[in-house]
């Protein structure tokens, strides 16, 4: 997991096998093409083996700045799963930042992270509720 140069930053993450040898990889845009910022903060597999989950910040415009962006792959090959990825937009055109996550055995899905109330004022922020 990590992130490309290519319109300012892309997410990117890959699957090796046991041998080292690449299975298949992604880079996803979440900015809709725009040269700002996706960036990844914390990839975590589902018990099953299923699912990747991945969160992280997108930079979507000038209405809404920088907002959570959740993403749920496909472990097999890579892919997002439909309706997916999900984006959490806190109090306007400010940074919501994603950095760690857990899932529970409910398949509940909690976010950990900071949201900007204003100009240099943040807030903690936890979410819950994601379906995993």
């Amino acid at each position: 997991m990590g992130s490309t140069s290519a319109n300012g930053g892309d997410w990117f993450f890959a699957k090796y096998n046991a041998a080292g040898t690449l299975q298949w990889s992604q880079v996803q845009t979440y900015n809709s093409g725009g040269s700002q910022a996706d960036e990844p903060t914390f990839i975590k597999l589902n018990a099953t083996g299923t699912h990747l989950y991945i969160c992280g910040y997108s930079y979507r415009g000038t209405g809404t700045g920088y907002d959570i962006t959740f993403a749920k792959i496909d472990a097999s090959n890579g892919n997002m799963v439909s309706g997916w990825p999900v984006f959490w937009t806190g109090s306007g055109a400010y940074i919501d930042e994603a950095h760690s996550m857990a899932l529970d055995g409910q398949s509940d899905i909690y976010i950990v992270g900071k949201t900007e109330l204003s100009s240099n004022r943040y807030d903690a922020l936890i979410l819950k509720g994601f379906v995993a």
